[in-house]
């Protein structure tokens, strides 16, 4: 093979790859979708369940560093994540 149809089937290749990995609109859209409805499951958990939520999935904390904000042990801001998981995935039970 030529040097020149190599580099062309290389580019050829990444275009292709390029097209499939690019998201569209549709999934854009349908991501800003999920997330809102997300959002709307846990504005109604228990208080400090939607408080925990919050700072951890929203602001990116860490339990540990939940648990020193709240001052609550780090087990119970685990198992209070692990509650609103649970919520959250029986609130969308066919999706896997």
């Amino acid at each position: 093979m030529l040097r020149r149809e190599r580099r062309h089937t290389v580019w050829l290749a990444q275009q292709d790859h390029a097209a499939v990995s690019t998201p569209t609109n549709l999934d854009s859209l349908l991501t800003a979708e999920l997330a809102a409805q997300i959002g709307n499951v846990v504005n109604r958990l228990p208080a400090r369940l939607k408080t925990i939520a919050q700072m951890h999935w929203q602001e990116g904390r860490t339990c540990r560093e939940i648990a020193e904000a709240l001052g609550l042990s780090l087990k119970t801001v685990e198992n209070h994540v692990t509650r609103a998981l649970k919520v959250i995935r029986n609130a969308y039970p066919d999706s896997g």
